[in-house]
């Protein structure tokens, strides 16, 4: 139940209440078209001390005894009392707020005290996009979503995967490292074979020369190297292995060196046979030719602790250059650089610790390259759980809207549908014929048509606008002012209708005499007078028959006119309510602080209206004065209704008459039941400004680069 006091506005003393029931089943039928999660619980709450549960997936007033409280463990929504205190004062509604402030407050999420549940809530009514002194939410929707169903197995299902992809990279790891392993140790086996090979060759020599030493010469001795192993690389070591060919090449096996010049040499013998030797070499002090003078006993000693007597201080025999020069040939070339520069060092590095570098890099690069090609599976589990949460959140946000825009057209559409029905019961005899007009506003077109321009009208400008209507056209400027003893009697109809080419005494008109008339504002008529507006025929009697007959009923919808367009403070309220006629054209309505009807006669037909493809008969191209027939909201709900494809019609956005507002208009058919005569439509123009916010990319996050889109049938 719902309800509101009701106050005498000139007294103030409290008069009645007014009070509404209704059933929840429509509450619940729109809370489940808003599928937030499948798993998810959403709840609505009265914003009271104890959070009285209005409606909740798991609690059934029809078969509860009574109502319950958000704090229910029945309901399995996760709310305690302690957390529905955290949402009510998350904004504190009795100090002064932002609206901006406080309707991003609520984009966070809470957990329960045993951290079970994520839970989000938003006000009811939702935040003014103005600061209200009087707003306070009267509900709470609460969403639950269980983190063991909700979030529990998307984050084991992203665990799951990653484990599996990190396996497999492990695995595929260790293969490379083993396969690696084992060319580096292929690579070693080969370098060790290649510098062992030519030491093995000369150790093998050399226990031939020793194991055959006495024998007859050169017998049974291989003295030819076989290389076992191809590309050799040349080091020191095959310097010595050449060189020691050279040495043992036709060694004999008695001990003598086969001479391979006839020249004589003598080489230094560092054998130390001086005591078996003793009696020769003192046979020869005598001579001193002999270098070595094995008396002298008290010779000193060398660095090596031998005494010098017993040293051979030179040859005997005097050598020959040539002889010198080929025995400097037989010498080894002996590397006396830096060690990096050795050629052994170098093949090393080469054959080593380069193919280990290389092997290394070829690893980590495999394997990297592993890792770059799992990575997409590894992320492709969380972007699918990420992108079905964003598809969820889209489609969620997408519906939400589409209730958003359906209730402000569902607003506008009851209005419409709210007069229509009290304008039938008028009009087509449901109710007594008026006695008596109620006053309306008259004259302002015939008035204003001599002004300078539309927007220089003395006689609109001096009309009355209350700030408390919080109407369109003045909010948040200073051209309205306060009323404190009310402005209600304030509020009047209009109608506006022109005054030439009438066709008939009853007022109708299907024709225009333009461009003898109409070629100007100033050139136009207009009814300013409802005593001289044409009166009933006896003959053709009815609430609608005549020009007068139909703004003398129209004055009675006063009474429902001005109530609906003052019950609504919201932003959201229409624009105005009015009623187009078929048989003159002419508008009756009210456009609260709107007193643009009084600037029908700055109205031109012209190629961006279409006025004249509507009704070329009524409103040739360049006609001035307004006609409600030449207007699209007029010519398309009349069609529809008369096609038999329903009685309303909304409108796509489009500017309205005075240029100055892009709004929307839904209209429906005035059709007599009684003998199905056309008589006008009814017209509720709304301005769909909270449906374009909603639609703002600022205020609507779909995805980056993404936007929402309202296409109008």
């Amino acid at each position: 139940t719902t309800g509101r006091a009701v106050y005498d506005l000139v007294t103030g003393a409290f008069v009645s209440c007014i009070a509404v029931d209704f059933f929840t089943d429509h509450v619940n039928k729109i809370l489940e078209e808003v599928k937030v999660d499948e798993l998810g619980i959403l709840t609505l709450a009265r914003n009271d001390d104890n959070g009285t549960v209005v409606t909740s997936p798991m609690f059934d007033l029809d078969a509860a005894n009574g109502t319950t409280t958000i704090d229910d463990p029945t309901l399995e929504t996760g709310v305690d009392r302690e957390t529905f205190d955290k949402i009510k004062s998350i904004v504190d509604f009795s100090q002064t707020w932002d609206p901006q402030n406080a309707s991003s407050s609520y984009a966070v999420t809470l957990s329960d005290s045993e951290d079970n549940y994520v839970i989000s809530a938003y006000p009811i009514p939702s935040v003014p996009k103005e600061y209200d002194e009087t707003y306070i939410p009267e509900f709470f929707a609460i969403f639950s979503l269980p983190k063991a169903d909700g979030l529990a197995p998307i984050v084991d299902n992203v665990n799951h995967e990653v484990a599996d992809s990190v396996w497999s990279i492990v695995i595929f790891t260790v293969i490379m490292g083993l396969i690696g392993l084992a060319v580096v140790i292929l690579l070693i086996f080969a370098t060790a074979s290649w510098f062992v090979e030519p030491l093995k060759w000369m150790r093998s020599v050399g226990d031939q020369v020793v194991g055959k030493f006495g024998e007859e010469l050169d017998a049974g001795i291989d003295y030819e190297r076989k290389k076992s192993l191809p590309c050799s690389p040349r080091t020191e070591l095959s310097s010595l292995a050449q060189e020691f060919n050279k040495m043992v090449a036709h060694f004999s096996g008695e001990g003598t060196a086969k001479r391979m010049q006839m020249n004589d040499t003598e080489k230094v013998n560092l054998f130390d046979f001086s005591d078996d030797f003793a009696g020769l070499y003192q046979s020869r002090e005598d001579n001193s030719a002999f270098a070595f003078n094995y008396s002298k006993a008290a010779a000193a000693s060398d660095a090596t602790g031998q005494s010098i007597d017993q040293c051979h201080l030179g040859p005997n025999t005097k050598l020959s250059s040539n002889a010198a020069s080929r025995s400097s040939a037989f010498g080894t070339k002996v590397h006396s650089g830096k060690v990096y520069k050795s050629p052994l060092f170098l093949w090393m590095v080469a054959l080593i610790v380069t193919p280990i570098f290389v092997t290394t890099i070829v690893i980590s690069a495999v394997v990297l390259r592993q890792i770059s090609n799992e990575l997409p599976s590894l992320i492709l589990p969380v972007k699918e759980e990420y992108l079905a949460l964003r598809e969820s959140y889209r489609f969620t946000k997408t519906e939400i809207l589409a209730i958003r825009v359906s209730g402000v057209a569902e607003r506008a559409a009851r209005d419409t549908h709210l007069l229509t029905r009290f304008s039938s019961w008028l009009y087509f005899g449901g109710m007594g014929m008026p006695g008596s007009f109620t006053e309306l506003l008259q004259g302002g077109a015939e008035e204003c048509k001599t002004a300078p321009s539309d927007s220089e009208c003395q006689w609109a400008k001096d009309m009355h606008c209350d700030c408390a209507w919080n109407d369109f056209y003045v909010r948040g400027t200073d051209t309205c002012r306060a009323y404190p003893s009310g402005s209600r009697r304030l509020q009047k109809l209009y109608f506006e209708g022109q005054s030439q080419d009438i066709s008939w005494p009853d007022g109708s008109r299907y024709s225009t005499s333009f461009p003898e008339v109409a070629t100007s504002p100033n050139t136009t008529a207009w009814w300013d007078n409802i005593t001289a507006l044409p009166s009933s025929v006896e003959s053709v009697r009815s609430n609608y028959g005549t020009t007068k007959d139909r703004v003398k009923t129209f004055s009675a919808l006063s009474t429902v006119i001005v109530p609906l367009y003052n019950y609504d403070k919201s932003n959201d309220k229409p624009l105005g309510m009015h009623i187009g006629f078929e048989a003159d054209g002419m508008l009756a309505g009210y456009w609260g602080c709107d007193y643009s009807f009084a600037t029908f006669p700055f109205w031109r037909s012209t190629e961006e209206n279409g006025a004249a493809l509507l009704r070329p008969e009524l409103c040739p191209l360049d006609k001035y004065g307004y006609d409600a027939r030449c207007r699209g909201w007029y010519d398309g709900g009349k069609n529809k209704a008369k096609a038999g494809n329903g009685t309303l019609h909304v409108t796509a956005p489009y500017i309205f008459s005075d240029g100055s507002v892009v709004g929307q208009s839904i209209t429906s058919p005035l059709i007599d039941p009684r003998n199905k005569q056309y008589i006008g439509q009814v017209l509720v123009d709304f301005l769909p400004d909270s449906i374009f916010k909603a639609l703002e990319s600022d205020n609507t996050k779909l995805a980056d680069g993404g936007f929402p889109i309202m296409i109008t049938p």
